[in-house]
C-alpha cells in the first residue's frame, strides 16, 4: 500500500489497523492504540495475537478461503468496562483493514432495555410472565438431579387496604421494600417475581417442603421488621405437583389457607 496512508489515517478518531497478507500488523493509528489500551504495536505482531489475545487464527478471517468479508465482531474489555466493535474487511486481496469503534454506550443502553423488559420497575423483581418458563426449567433440572423444588407465594395485605392507591409513596415504599427483602433474604440461585398487585412469588430450587417453610417464615419476619404487618405466605413443593401449573395452583391453595388462618405460612 502507498505509505501516504499513514499520514492520512494516523489522527482519525476511528481506530484503524492494517494487516498484511502474513497477518502481521503493518499499521495502527492512535485511536486504535487507545481503544486497545496499547502504547505501541510492533509490526511483527500478528493480528489475532494482538487484538484477540489468541494463539489461533480467527476461523472467520477474511484471508481464509471460507472467511467472512467483511467480518464484524464485538469484543469486551472487562477491566475497562468497554465494548469494541471490530470490522475486518479484505482490501485489494493483499491487506485487511480493521476499523475499531467504541460501542460501550450502545451496549449499556441495550442492557438497560433488556433489564427493563425483564423486571418490574416498582419492585425490582422479575416480571410474572417469566415465572412459568423458569419454574418448568427448574423442575426439569430437579428431576435430573434428584432434588426437589418449591414455590412460595407471598401476599402483602397492606397493599390491599382501602384507598391505598391514594398514597403512592406508601405503595412505592412497600413494593421496593418487599422487593429488597426477597432479593436479600433468598439464596443467589432463588428467583423472585412480582406475581400480582399485592402478591410475589419465589422459586426455591433444591428446597423440600420443610426447607421452603423455614425460608417463608424468615421472609415473613423480615417483612414485619419493615413495618408491614400484613403478609401471608403459601408454600408448595414439586413432590406433590408434577408440572409447573399444578405446583403454582398448589401454592395458591396454600396461600388461600394462610389468608384464612392465624398462621402466616401455610402448605397445601
Amino acid at each position: 500500500m502507498d505509505l501516504d496512508y499513514k499520514e492520512i489515517l494516523k489522527d482519525l478518531p476511528v481506530g484503524i489497523i492494517i494487516v498484511d497478507q502474513l497477518r502481521r500488523i503493518e499499521f495502527a493509528n492512535k485511536a486504535a492504540l487507545q481503544l486497545l489500551d496499547r502504547k505501541t504495536i510492533s509490526e511483527d505482531e500478528l493480528c489475532h495475537q494482538c487484538i484477540w489475545q489468541s494463539e489461533d487464527v480467527c476461523v472467520e478471517c477474511p484471508f481464509e478461503a471460507n472467511g467472512v468479508n467483511p467480518l464484524i465482531r464485538e469484543m469486551e474489555i472487562p477491566e475497562r468496562g468497554r465494548f469494541l466493535e471490530i470490522c475486518a474487511q479484505l482490501y485489494e486481496k493483499n491487506y485487511i483493514i480493521e476499523t475499531i469503534t467504541d460501542i460501550s454506550l450502545r451496549k449499556r443502553f441495550q442492557r438497560e432495555l433488556s433489564q427493563a423488559a425483564l423486571t418490574d420497575p416498582a419492585s425490582g423483581l422479575l416480571r410474572r410472565h417469566f415465572l412459568r418458563e423458569h419454574l418448568q426449567r427448574e423442575m426439569h433440572r430437579s428431576r435430573r438431579l434428584g432434588n426437589d423444588v418449591s414455590v412460595a407465594l407471598v401476599r402483602v395485605t397492606d397493599l390491599d387496604k382501602p384507598d391505598i392507591d391514594n398514597i403512592p409513596k406508601t405503595v412505592a415504599r412497600i413494593l421496593r421494600g418487599v422487593g429488597d427483602i426477597l432479593g436479600r433474604e433468598t439464596r443467589t440461585y432463588d428467583m423472585a417475581y412480582r406475581f400480582g398487585r399485592d402478591t410475589f412469588a419465589v422459586i426455591l430450587p433444591g428446597a423440600d417442603l420443610a426447607g421452603a417453610v423455614i425460608a417463608a417464615k424468615r421472609i415473613h419476619n423480615r417483612i414485619r421488621e419493615l413495618g408491614i404487618e400484613g403478609s401471608k405466605i403459601g408454600v408448595a413443593t414439586m413432590s406433590r405437583a408434577p408440572i409447573a401449573e399444578a405446583l403454582l395452583h398448589a401454592a395458591q391453595h396454600a396461600l388461600y389457607k394462610a389468608d384464612h388462618s392465624d398462621e402466616p405460612v401455610a402448605t397445601p
